[in-house]
């Protein structure tokens, strides 16, 4: 729906014609330190000399001749003045109101009782032209509000100013000089104000305070304990997961008590290892090998004499190789088939082992091998050392014997010629 189906009841001239005045106010505002504690006459006295020479500071007097350009609200304690013409109005008024203290300090002193000390705030922003009670020319707003919480921050001497001032005056020569940040500061009802000091000899006496004041200390470290407080502990950060802790601690401390149990102890931790490896091999499934052969089992006595054989696929296409040794030629190649392998045969020497026995193996048994690998076994000629019976031809001499033909060897029997046997 549009305005012009539905109007606003008031005209927009009225609200205009109603709103009081609104002008841009540059605030100088001070008040004495340690009013409060003087007595009632040097309260008066204090009051008396401070409006007086507020009365004579050039800027103030010059503007009496423009009663639009300033207006003046006593405040108890203190003096605000608010200049609409001139953003640098309330700082020169400020640095002569000190300057003019300083000059009269002995005779401020002996009517008062304590030397005159003023703070200052400098702020610029908005206010509304009132009448008072009085029926008197008034202003109220932010824009006031705002230089007494600048000012209240101060010590004795001290010439505050909000941001809205110093970021003007800090980009000119040579006011950027004796502008110092002082940061963020909370006051009344945690509002931030952003606070800067100004000091030091722009013309005449030294001017301002160069120390920090007391409450923009106080409030750091304020803020500092806050935010310490409002920062996770590290237990609050753990406590959620205690029970994952505490198991890892317990795993941690129980694997190291084993590790080190190990390094002293490792007889009995490689017993049972094998065990654990033996029942392991155990429970493999055989694997069936060839279509038609029948594994044979070995009771580890006659010329198999080795441990029974177990399959041992334990990884896919992986074999473990079988004990071979002891083991007839024919029964050791119908093992390794069994296994899905393949046996390479080689005659070796005179063993202790009868003839076409198996008495070593390459790879050795219990190696894991890819499946289709080779297993060389290499076969006994016969015990050492046995007679053997060997055929004799027509003229009685003996054929092939190695004790009488004399061209033969142990290792290479005589060929019928005389001479070795190739092999």
């Amino acid at each position: 729906m549009s305005y012009e189906d539905n109007p606003i009841p008031t005209p927009l001239t009225d609200v205009v014609e109603r709103t009081p005045s609104l002008r841009r106010a540059y605030v100088l505002f001070m008040d004495i330190v340690g009013f409060a504690k003087l007595p009632t006459d040097h309260q008066v006295a204090a009051q008396r000399e401070l409006g007086q020479i507020v009365q004579m500071t050039p800027e103030v007097a010059s503007a009496k001749f423009d009663p639009e350009s300033l207006l003046v609200r006593q405040t108890g304690d203190g003096i605000a003045l608010m200049f609409f013409k001139d953003l640098l109005s309330p700082l020169r008024c400020a640095l002569q109101l000190h300057g003019m203290i300083q000059a009269d300090n002995a005779r401020l002193k002996q009517l008062i009782g304590t030397p005159l000390k003023l703070r200052m705030g400098v702020h610029a922003g908005e206010v509304t032209i009132v009448q008072d009670v009085n029926g008197q020319r008034d202003a109220a707003g932010d824009g006031i509000i705002t230089a007494q919480r600048v000012m209240d921050l101060g010590d004795a001497d001290h010439i505050l100013l909000s941001s809205e001032v110093a970021k003007v005056l800090i980009d000119m020569d040579p006011w950027a000089r004796y502008i110092t940040h002082l940061g963020e500061v909370r006051v009344k009802h945690k509002i931030i104000v952003d606070i800067y000091n100004l000091y030091g000899r722009l013309d005449g006496p030294f001017c301002g305070n160069p120390g920090t004041p007391k409450k923009v200390i106080e409030d750091g470290r304020a803020r500092s304990r806050e935010a310490k407080a409002l920062r996770p502990r590290m237990s609050d950060i753990l406590r959620p997961h205690w029970g994952r802790i505490f198991a890892l601690m317990f795993i941690g401390g129980l694997a190291g008590t084993t590790y080190y149990a190990y390094l002293k102890y490792p007889k009995p931790f490689r017993l049972a290892y094998a065990k654990f490896e033996g029942w392991l091999g155990s429970n493999n499934k055989p694997n069936p090998g060839k279509p038609g052969v029948k594994r044979p089992k070995s009771n580890g006595g006659g010329n198999g004499g080795g441990p029974n054989v177990t399959p041992t696929s334990n990884e896919a296409g992986v074999v473990r190789v079988p004990d071979l040794m002891g083991r007839e030629t024919h029964e050791a190649d119908t093992i390794v088939q069994g296994e899905g392998l393949r046996m390479k045969i080689v005659m070796g020497d005179f063993t202790k082992y009868p003839e076409n026995t198996v008495y070593k193996q390459k790879p050795p048994a219990g190696s894991r091998i890819p499946r289709g690998g080779t297993v060389t076994a290499t076969i006994s000629r016969g015990i050492k050392g046995a007679s053997v019976e060997y055929p004799t031809d027509g003229s009685g001499s003996a054929k092939d014997n190695p004790e009488t033909d004399p061209d033969a060897t142990p290792d290479k029997p005589a060929s019928p010629s005389g001479d070795p046997a190739d092999n």
